[in-house]
C-alpha cells in the first residue's frame, strides 16, 4: 500500500514508475478506492488518518487499522496494489470486531484473521481480476454494513478545526463515556485521537501550498486549526516523525513520504 502526500507519479533509481490515484466512492462507507504501483522495492511511511485501509495485493487481502504515528509498510517492485479506504467510523461494523483490539495482532492485519472462510472466498473472487474490477468488487464487499449513525456524525463534527468532543457527545446524543467506548470500537481510536488526526490531515492536504511558498507555516497552522506555529510542530512531529518542513520538503521533492 503506497500513500503518498499526494497523487501522480513518481520516477525512481533507473527510472522506475510509480504511481498512486484515488477514485470516488460510490457507497458512503467508503472515502474513496485507490490504486497503487510501487515502481522499486522499499519500506514507506504511511501517515495518520483515521480511516481504515482494506488492500488487495494480488495476494491477499490486508487491513491497514489507525495510528497515532508513522507506519511502516513494505512495497515490492513489481507489485500493483488496490485498495478500498473506510471512511471513520465505519470498520467496526464492516470488519465485525471492535477496531481498537486489532492493534495486538499486528499491522497490516490480514482479513482472513478476522473472516476465516469468508476472506478466503473474498480472495478467490478477486484473483484474476483486472484493477478496475478489483477496486470495485472491494468496495462492493463492505457497502453494505450497518453503520452507527451517532459515531459518523461525531467523526464528521470532529473534523472541524475547533471540534469540542464533549459538545459534539451531547449533539449526537451520548455520554462522553459512550462516545470514546463508540469510537474505539468503530474507528479504533478516541475522539479525541481522531479528532488530532483529522486536524493533521487538514495540514497534510494544504501542504502544496506550503512546498510552493504560497502559504507560509504561520497560516497553515491557523487554517487547520492549530493555536499557533509551535502546536503545529509539535502535533506533526508526534504523529509523522517529521517537522511540517521536512514534510513540505518531501512533497516538492517528488511527492511521497520518506521510507
Amino acid at each position: 500500500m503506497s500513500i503518498p502526500l499526494r497523487a501522480g507519479t513518481v520516477f525512481g533509481p533507473a527510472r522506475a514508475r510509480s504511481s498512486y490515484r484515488e477514485f470516488a466512492p460510490v457507497s458512503a462507507v467508503a472515502a474513496c478506492t485507490w490504486e497503487g504501483v510501487p515502481g522499486w522495492f522499499r519500506t514507506l511511511r504511511v501517515l495518520p488518518d483515521g480511516c481504515v485501509d482494506l488492500t488487495w495485493d494480488g495476494e491477499a487481502i490486508r487491513v491497514a487499522t489507525p495510528h497515532l504515528g508513522p507506519a511502516r509498510y513494505p512495497l515490492r517492485a513489481g507489485e500493483r496494489n488496490v485498495g478500498v479506504r473506510l471512511r471513520p467510523g465505519t470498520a467496526g461494523a464492516v470488519l465485525g470486531v471492535p477496531v481498537s483490539e486489532l492493534a495486538a495482532a499486528g499491522w497490516p492485519v490480514p482479513l482472513e484473521q478476522l473472516w476465516g472462510a469468508r476472506a478466503r472466498h473474498f480472495t478467490n473472487a478477486l484473483r484474476g481480476l483486472d484493477h478496475d474490477l478489483a477496486r470495485q468488487l472491494l468496495e462492493r464487499q463492505v457497502a453494505d454494513a450497518r453503520l452507527d449513525p451517532c459515531v459518523l456524525e461525531a467523526a464528521t463534527r470532529l473534523a472541524a478545526p475547533d471540534a469540542d468532543v464533549a459538545r459534539i457527545a451531547r449533539a449526537v446524543g451520548l455520554s462522553g463515556r459512550e462516545l470514546r467506548r463508540r469510537c474505539h470500537e468503530q474507528v479504533g481510536i478516541g475522539p479525541k485521537s481522531l479528532h488530532r488526526v483529522l486536524r493533521f490531515q487538514r495540514f497534510v492536504r494544504g501542504i502544496g501550498a506550503v512546498a510552493t511558498g504560497r502559504v507560509g507555516l504561520c497560516a497553515a497552522a491557523a487554517d487547520a486549526g492549530y493555536a499557533d506555529q509551535a502546536h503545529l510542530s509539535r502535533e506533526c512531529r508526534r504523529l509523522s516523525g517529521s517537522s511540517p518542513r521536512a514534510l513540505a520538503e518531501r512533497w516538492a521533492a517528488h511527492g511521497e513520504h520518506p521510507g
